[in-house]
């Protein structure tokens, strides 16, 4: 059944003009994006799909241009829109953690690995990052020696490390800019 078919008040677009983004269940939101489906399946019916045909809803956000060309129905033009709009939510959802929502980011483990993941998920290189913090989470005051004792370690197993950067609500501190690393 097409959308034109459906009442309006079930149809994505209408349902966000109404009511915004949280209103929309997840096949929804990039059924806006998508926004035609194929003559067999409306729009609906085929985002419902493209989940399960990637392996699961963790595996569209990392699909890629790639994965989406398994997708029938998705042009070269769909193809890429998806990836692009899928990695400027990424971007802001890492760029929105100010100093404060990264603060609250450290509260519990699950909380501090959703940040990592989100922070550092899927990059082109290996990263190590470690966050040393004290009772009231700012960064500790031995983090120069850690960091001499922390490269002498990396030193055995032939890991370099580039820099050690205290990053805070102002600008971040980089012991290799200044000399210190």
């Amino acid at each position: 059944m097409p959308l034109t078919d459906f009442p309006p008040d079930a149809r994505p677009r209408e349902k966000w003009l109404a009511g915004g983004p949280g209103v929309l269940a997840d096949a929804e939101l990039p059924a806006l994006r998508l926004r035609t489906g194929l003559k067999s399946k409306n729009v609906l019916q085929r985002t419902q799909e493209l989940p399960g045909a990637l392996g699961g809803r963790p595996r569209l956000l990392k699909a890629g241009v790639g994965g989406l060309a398994r997708s029938r129905g998705l042009g070269p033009a769909k193809r890429d829109e998806v990836p692009a709009v899928l990695k400027i939510a990424l971007r802001s959802l890492v760029a929105g953690q100010q100093y404060k929502a990264a603060l609250e980011a450290l509260e519990s483990l699950q909380s501090l690995q959703r940040y990592c993941q989100l922070r550092w998920g899927r990059p082109p290189r290996e990263v190590f990052a470690a966050i040393f913090l004290d009772a009231k989470l700012r960064p500790i005051v031995m983090a120069a020696l850690l960091t001499v004792a922390l490269k002498s370690a990396l030193a055995l197993i032939e890991v370099k490390a580039l820099d050690h950067l205290i990053v805070g609500d102002g600008e971040p501190l980089s012991f290799a800019e200044r000399g210190l690393s």
